[in-house]
């Protein structure tokens, strides 16, 4: 190259050629060594490669980013007009009609689209770009080792050898990888949503090509190989389903209990926009020596459940010790 010329005839001098051709000395320059000269000019061809590697990185950094926030662009459009949709037909309908059309929404043309979307395309855009990464490195400092004058063909060929060696040690490895690209292609999880994962419950904070991240709501961080996945509970697709359950004496009666469940579900309104249907009592589901077990449910958007739960769970029982209906009695017995 010009530029390396150039160099080199600044470090060492401008050759000086005999009758035959041959280089007898330098003129002008540094006058640095030859060993010497083409150590700096290798440095500063590496220097060189890293600076644009880094350059060429941030705009493939950009590129991924920017053709994800289109994608997410078009979707949050989508939901938008989805969102006039349903507040004029909340307008136009009786509730009825309104949590119909909400829960078919949520089946079909699902308005947590955006949400799934944003988290899968901030997945696979840090992905894809932790791949471009590291094979562009690799490709940099085999070049960066070759201006160096280091013959890169036998660490190539030993590399490849001593990979096989190492491949039968690190099964695992390779295992985690490839699950790792399933999972993320395959969209069985993404960053943000809630996931039951060999009893850990929790938020998925980060999911990379080797292990899995999760976050559950005390702040304890579970860190799993994704080899190691192979039963996933999400519980942030589609709908989720509130149970409230409430135990009261097995003194009391059936059917004053029923009669007071399915009031309580008649006339319990909420402003929660978490609440999708009304409240429907399900029955006596458990009974025991001391107590009945009574459930009333409803829908939730994904992941929702809890609160609500918690919500009218308070509102029941309040309910309940109006009506003059009691819990359990627990005896004690004492040993003298």
């Amino acid at each position: 190259m010009k530029l390396f010329e150039f160099l080199r005839e600044y470090l060492q001098g401008v050759p000086i050629y005999d009758d035959t051709g041959n280089i007898t000395g330098y003129q002008g320059g540094l006058q640095f060594s030859e060993g010497l000269a083409d150590l700096v000019i290798a440095t500063a061809f590496a220097i060189a490669m890293i600076l644009l590697t880094l350059i060429f990185l941030f705009f493939v950094k950009r590129i991924i980013r920017n053709a994800m926030d289109r994608r997410i662009r078009k979707i949050e459009i989508k939901e938008q007009r989805l969102e006039r949709a349903r507040e004029k037909d909340r307008r136009d309908r009786n509730i009825k009609e309104i949590n119909t059309m909400l829960m078919h929404e949520v089946k079909t043309d699902s308005p947590y689209e955006y949400i799934d979307v944003q988290k899968r395309a901030e997945t696979i855009s840090r992905t894809t770009y932790k791949i471009i990464a590291a094979v562009v490195w690799l490709v940099v400092i085999i070049i960066i080792l070759d201006g160096y004058s280091i013959n890169v063909v036998p660490l190539i060929t030993g590399a490849g050898i001593v990979g096989i060696a190492v491949a039968f040690g690190a099964q695992e490895f390779v295992k985690d990888f490839i699950s790792g690209l399933f999972n993320i292609f395959e969209n069985t999880y993404s960053v943000g949503e809630s996931v039951e994962i060999q009893g850990f419950v929790g938020t998925v904070r980060e999911i990379g090509l080797r292990t899995t991240k999760i976050e559950d709501w005390t702040g304890d961080y579970l860190i799993i190989n994704n080899g190691q996945i192979n039963k996933i509970l999400n519980r942030s697709r589609d709908t989720s389903t509130a149970i409230i359950d409430v135990l009261l004496t097995n003194k009391v009666k059936v059917e004053e209990a029923r009669n007071a469940f399915h009031t309580f579900c008649q006339e319990y309104k909420s402003d929660n926009p978490n609440m999708l249907e009304p409240l429907t009592f399900v029955g006596l589901t458990e009974s025991t020596l001391v107590s009945y077990k009574f459930r009333v449910i409803t829908k939730t958007p994904p992941a929702s459940h809890k609160g609500l739960e918690r919500e009218i769970r308070i509102a029941l029982v309040e309910y309940l010790e109006a009506k003059g209906f009691e819990g359990p009695q627990q005896t004690v017995i004492v040993n003298q």
